[in-house]
């Protein structure tokens, strides 16, 4: 539902969209005040005029190739809270983001989704409080 005042559309939850040009508007992300951030200052929630958008931990999962000393390995970087976890290939898991969302799930973390680039793969999770072992 909306109202036009002037050059704004107020949208129900204080949202606004502003005039920038002739026929454009321009939407403003605001806070939802019912959402209260956690102990570690994370916003559960964004609301736009889209709906929420969540925030979420991000894991990022790196290839490590076999050396002289070591089998190929798979090593877990958790930036936000400078934590790694190296583990060694599972053959058994027919690709490694198996094998990764396999031990997430063993330490109580559950996998929200996840994104796969040529160099990296990106595992996330709304789970902040869980620390990798």
């Amino acid at each position: 539902m909306y109202k036009l005042n002037k050059n704004k559309f107020d949208l129900e939850g204080g949202q606004k969209m502003t005039k920038i040009g002739k026929d454009k508007y321009n939407p403003s992300v605001v806070f939802n005040p019912n959402n209260k951030p956690s102990d570690f200052g994370v916003v559960k929630n964004l609301n736009t005029i889209w709906g929420p958008i969540r925030h979420y931990r991000m894991f990022e999962v790196r290839y490590l190739s076999a050396t002289d000393n070591n089998d190929p390995r798979l090593k877990i970087v958790d930036e936000r809270n400078n934590e790694s976890k190296t583990l060694s290939k599972d053959y058994n898991f027919a690709y490694s983001r198996d094998q990764i969302f396999n031990y997430l799930y063993s330490l109580g973390i559950n996998v929200e989704g996840f994104a796969v680039t040529d160099e990296k793969d990106f595992i996330f999770t709304r789970d902040f409080t869980t620390p990798l072992k």
